[in-house]
């Protein structure tokens, strides 16, 4: 009997040790919405992650395209900390025309997606980079 207690506590503490998920295996972002259709006069919209306790923005492009064999991106915008480059919370992102805030400095499961009025004669689109530890999802925008 005196043996089966340390395999006992071996087992014990083995099975109460909580799982530790490698790179690539974290659970997909889950969204309430993924794409956001705007009119023409633009608008607020807000996307909640259902999955995560936080999140905060990886960046945001307008197209993709291949040039010379290799994935470039129209206006690529890098996010921004609203506390300064040292915070590195990534709450806040300008494309311009659209704008990204992570509301509570980036404590929140919620982005707000504001879009301005379009004035030119032709259909705009963005996508939103987010991300979550190691997961991400995109956020698509389309306005008329």
């Amino acid at each position: 009997m005196k043996h089966f207690i340390p395999i006992i506590t071996i087992f014990i503490f083995i099975s109460s040790c909580q799982y530790l998920s490698k790179d690539g295996e974290w659970e997909k972002i889950e969204l309430d919405k993924s794409e956001l259709h705007f009119n023409s006069s633009g608008g607020e919209q807000t996307v909640t992650v259902l999955n995560y306790d936080r999140w905060w923005i990886s960046g945001g492009y307008e197209t993709t395209e291949y040039k010379d064999g290799n994935l470039t991106y129209r206006n690529y915008v890098y996010p921004q900390s609203s506390d300064g480059e040292s915070a590195n919370t990534y709450d806040i992102l300008d494309g311009g025309w659209y704008r990204v805030v992570v509301p509570q400095k980036g404590e929140s499961k919620k982005a707000v997606i504001t879009v301005d009025q379009n004035l030119i004669t032709y259909p705009r689109q963005a996508t939103i980079q987010m991300q979550s530890g190691d997961a991400f999802t995109n956020i698509f925008i389309y306005q008329p």
